[in-house]
């Protein structure tokens, strides 16, 4: 939602004279910003599913533009998903996709973003060549990378920093890991993804923070940085896929700093309010962002420390994350962290990852950010504690 005021002020401010309308509101009212005579209309993903595929037909908004622009593209990469059939029904003569990252796991992503983009480019029984898809879209992709678009950002430096759990989040954790893989065995055939992924959340959480002491190695390690910065006044965004299991817990232990939060359970303008505060207040020291609300489309140059309090399964999301500080507008070096606790699941995950650094290189050299991985699949999930799925007779 906050991406909307973004786009817009970014028209304002290089074409004040274009008619903008924001699409936002209830469907009745939508329904009348849809009909305003405007030059540009910005609008959300989520509210083209609502519109476009009203479940009363006669309610469904018809839309047909001379040029669609899709920011973060990669939100229509697949097929069975309501907003790439929402998007699919938008007409438009010219179609653009914008993203830092359109090839994220797989090839077939990329080839779906294109069938939106360019309809029928693709021979249906090459889609899964890399070399014939690269060749088939090279002549529409202009891909710029940072570092030869903006040669005078400077620098950004990351570093994996790997923490040992106290003795109290370390006892908890194993007691939690422990129980855990003990009941996932006992579920014999009946296992599934679904539960492998809930323990290594569960697992996640206690690396955070272990909620009955408060323990937390990773937060020790955030209030030194800060305090390091005490003198210098810079700020600090973190980064976390637990905004009331993790950013709520450790924000009252921030207070000196006077953290913000950012979630998604925040009004459109409550999130405006938490931008223009940490932007504009120098005493609003550290933004606690979830990485879904706050990952794409934000502005955050008045950063320039970016802390992953912990990791994303795609590091080509951490990667968006975090270059909402590293991007036109910063003039610090930035410095990144990504916290690991040693001997757990996240040390495990970041083990398996490191070792898929190259995704179809065939095609992710040419087109799309470095440092792309797959998921982890399903034997490679469960191999996470030493399991086995059992196959099907």
């Amino acid at each position: 939602k906050s991406v909307l005021t973004d786009w817009r002020s970014k028209f304002e401010e290089w074409a004040p004279e274009l008619r903008i309308t924001k699409i936002q509101g209830t469907a009745s009212s939508r329904r009348g910003l849809w009909d305003q005579k405007s030059q540009v209309y910005i609008v959300t993903y989520d509210t083209i599913k609502e519109d476009v595929l009203n479940i009363d037909e006669e309610k469904a908004v018809q839309l047909s533009f001379d040029l669609v622009i899709l920011d973060e593209v990669q939100r229509i990469k697949n097929k069975s998903t309501q907003t790439f059939r929402a998007i699919n029904k938008v007409g438009g003569r010219i179609r653009w996709g914008l993203s830092g990252t359109p090839l994220e796991n797989r090839i077939e992503d990329l080839t779906t973003i294109f069938s939106y983009l360019k309809p029928g480019l693709f021979r249906t029984y090459e889609v899964g060549n890399p070399l014939y898809v690269k060749s088939a879209i090279t002549p529409f992709t202009l891909r710029r990378t940072k570092n030869a678009v903006l040669k005078d950002l400077p620098t950004k430096t990351h570093d994996k920093v790997l923490l040992e759990l106290g003795a109290r989040q370390q006892a908890v954790y194993n007691m939690a890991e422990r129980t855990g893989v003990i009941a996932l065995k006992e579920k014999g055939k009946t296992i599934t993804v679904t539960h492998v992924m809930a323990l290594v959340s569960k697992l996640k959480q206690i690396c955070n923070i272990e909620i009955a002491s408060g323990e937390s190695c990773k937060l020790e390690y955030v209030l030194d940085i800060l305090q390091n910065l005490d003198e210098t006044g810079e700020k600090m965004v973190i980064f976390s896929q637990y905004p009331e299991k993790t950013l709520r817990l450790i924000k009252p232990r921030l207070q000196r700093f006077k953290p913000l939060i950012y979630q998604g359970s925040l009004t459109s303008k409550q999130r405006e309010e938490v931008l223009k505060k940490f932007n504009e207040d120098e005493d609003m020291r550290v933004l606690l962002i979830s990485l879904k609300a706050g990952g794409l489309g934000l502005t955050l140059t008045v950063a320039n420390y970016v802390v992953h309090f912990d990791s994303w399964w795609n590091p080509a999301t951490m990667s968006q994350a975090e270059d909402r500080t590293h991007r036109i507008g910063q003039t610090k070096n930035v410095f990144v962290a990504s916290l690991i606790t040693q001997d757990t699941v996240e040390e495990r995950i970041q083990r398996i990852l490191e070792e898929k650094r190259e995704l179809f290189n065939e095609v992710v050299g040419e087109i799309s950010d470095e440092g792309l991985t797959r998921l982890l699949n399903e034997k490679e999930l469960f191999g996470l504690f030493g399991l086995q799925r059992a196959k099907n007779r």
